[in-house]
């Protein structure tokens, strides 16, 4: 996790214009995970970006990590406030990796992303993640 805030660091400094739409998005999901009583707010917000980022977030097989988080969350989460904050929090790790991704375009990367395609273990899908979040933080 303190990795994808480094990356995310990074990128807010490269002020490059290519992420800028990304960056107000991730603002737009922090506020909404601020917001404790407004739990349709946080739904739509949650499904609007997730809409809108579908092909990008596809690319990362992101559908693979909400499977693993979904059920986690049903195990230990005890609020739908708390869960849909997960799932926010989720997206918001997805969208720096997008936006690290625009910035940083690499065979390496796209070599990773090809290794999620076929991967069941959650524990390599994990680190395949953190092998992209280090590329990023490397080049950025």
């Amino acid at each position: 996790m303190e990795k994808i805030e480094e990356v995310f660091e990074k990128i807010k400094a490269s002020k490059d214009s290519d992420v800028n739409e990304i960056l107000k998005d991730i603002i737009i999901i922090d506020g909404a995970i601020l917001q404790n009583d407004k739990l349709e707010y946080k739904k739509n917000t949650y499904i609007a970006l997730e809409e809108k980022y579908k092909e990008e977030l596809n690319r990362l097989y992101y559908d693979k990590l909400c499977t693993i988080v979904d059920v986690k969350t049903k195990e230990f989460v005890d609020s739908m406030n708390k869960e849909i904050n997960t799932k926010l929090g989720n997206l918001k790790i997805a969208l720096i990796r997008i936006a690290g991704i625009k910035l940083y375009k690499d065979e390496h990367i796209d070599n990773l992303l090809e290794k999620m395609k076929n991967e069941i273990s959650t524990k390599k899908l994990y680190k395949l993640y953190e092998n992209i979040d280090l590329e990023l933080l490397k080049h950025l």
